[in-house]
Formats: structure tokens, C-alpha cells, sequence
């Protein structure tokens, strides 16, 4: 059973957190870079992550879904269309 995960020099991590209450049931998306990166798996029989360090020169990105709302697809300067 995996109970932790490590990757070190240029490491870089990749996941998607599920959205129950997200727009669409749509993931939100982490993108994180470090020196040192230490995942940490849940105990028992699951694949699942209890917690993420990192340590180092660490940058990333985290993504959340957002609901569509109508007048965001109409191009920038084009007047909404009326009845």
C-alpha cells in the first residue's frame, strides 16, 4: 500500500479536486512546481491524498470552475440582440 509519494529537483504536480458544489460538478485544476514535493496518502485500502507538502522554489496555479452566464459568450463590442 502506497502511503507516501515523493519526487525532488524540478518536481512538479498535476490534480483535479473534485466539485460537488462547482458549476457543472466540474473539478477545479492545481498545477504546483517545487524543488520538493511530498505527497501524503490516506490510510486503508484507498488512493486518496491527505496532504501535499512542497519546499523550495514552489509557484502554481489552482483553477476554479465558474458557471457560464449568457452575455459572456457574446464578443467584446457586440451590442445584445433584442426580441
Amino acid at each position: 500500500m502506497l502511503s507516501r509519494l515523493e519526487a525532488w529537483r524540478s518536481a512538479a504536480s498535476f490534480y483535479r479536486i473534485a466539485g460537488a458544489n462547482a458549476p457543472g460538478g466540474r473539478p477545479s485544476i492545481n498545477y504546483s512546481r517545487a524543488d520538493r514535493i511530498v505527497l501524503f496518502m490516506q490510510p486503508g485500502d484507498t488512493v486518496k491524498v491527505e496532504r501535499v507538502e512542497m519546499a523550495g522554489k514552489v509557484d502554481g496555479v489552482q483553477l476554479e470552475p465558474t458557471a457560464i452566464v449568457p452575455d459572456s459568450l457574446r464578443p467584446r463590442g457586440v451590442p445584445p440582440r433584442r426580441p
